[in-house]
């Protein structure tokens, strides 16, 4: 219910707040601009298998001690899990399809380490997102600014790093299944594999930003990169604590991102256009390669039925 209703908001918001502003978009000027910068888009799309890539390196590392994957069985997994991702709510079916290439008695603990990979990019993405108040705090009609502010910020960023390296993360859902399958999880995760995994789930967010800002300065090469970066940084943050599905998470993240964008830097639209060509690029098209490596699985019978 809580997703429609976000559809249905995000649909009106933009329809409202973009109408103008597509009224008034030379789309034959933007397709040469499209044109024009072919190597940067060929740039963008060069990183995406660079960004799933270190995923694929979390994914396979995390399970070394569980079940030790191929590289080609590892990138199977991690892309199933893109494909179930991106039609569930806040992606929740990346857990199911990355456990379908696991072993049976060994998908507790591998929903386990799927759920704190999960709480680690969530964690890079709160950090940074904390970090552009720092930037458009001013900007905003906030309660604390200045220094105050960014005390509260970095207060919020330790507690955040403090729980990350403190608490074992003891998933609800992993509960359940415990209880269904009767299977052993360790909750215990040293502090150092905590750390590098953190440090991979930085190089995402950073390629993700890098492929943001490459899209947008393709419409705007005059725009204030530190600017644009916490812009970036703060649609990145909202979206994630919105609950949506694949189309909710398209549609939200265009309304959030033209918000932002028009918010301080005037270009609205561009934010539009960039986000919904960093989402097709990221997420659709890896999705359409895992929808191929699902079909393999005894998932369901719509899919693969001579495998149930």
């Amino acid at each position: 219910m809580v997703t429609i209703i976000i559809v249905f908001l995000s649909i009106y918001y933009l329809k409202s707040a973009f109408d103008s502003k597509v009224n008034n978009l030379d789309w034959e000027s933007l397709y040469d601009v499209m044109v024009s910068n072919f190597l940067i888009v060929m740039v963008v799309a060069g990183l995406v298998p660079i960004n799933w890539g270190i995923e694929t390196l979390k994914w396979k590392w995390v399970l070394k001690d569980t079940q030790n994957l191929s590289w080609a069985e590892s990138i199977k997994s991690v892309l199933s899990g893109v494909t179930l991702s991106i039609i569930t709510p806040n992606g929740v079916g990346d857990y199911g399809g990355r456990v379908i290439s696991i072993h049976k008695n060994k998908r507790s603990q591998a929903l386990f380490y799927s759920g704190f990979l999960s709480l680690s990019q969530l964690l890079t993405t709160t950090i940074f997102g904390l970090l552009s108040f720092l930037v458009i705090g001013e900007m905003l009609t906030l309660p604390l600014q200045g220094f105050t502010l960014s005390i509260a910020v970095f207060a919020l960023i330790i507690a955040c790093c403090w729980l990350y390296f403190k608490s074992k993360f003891r998933f609800g859902f992993i509960k359940l299944f415990l209880q269904k399958h009767m299977q052993q999880v360790s909750f215990e995760i040293p502090i150092n594999s905590r750390l590098q995994i953190l440090i991979l789930s930085i190089l995402r967010y950073i390629i993700f930003c890098i492929q943001y800002v490459l899209l947008i300065r393709c419409f705007t090469p005059d725009l204030d990169v530190v600017i644009t970066c916490s812009s970036i940084a703060f649609v990145f943050l909202i979206t994630a604590i919105i609950p949506t599905g694949w189309l909710s998470g398209l549609l939200v993240r265009g309304s959030v991102s033209f918000f932002v964008f028009q918010a301080f830097l005037s270009s609205g639209e561009f934010g539009v256009i960039a986000s919904t060509l960093l989402w097709f690029i990221n997420l659709l098209l890896p999705a359409m390669v895992g929808f191929y490596f699902i079909s393999s699985f005894k998932l369901f019978p719509i899919i693969n039925p001579e495998k149930v």
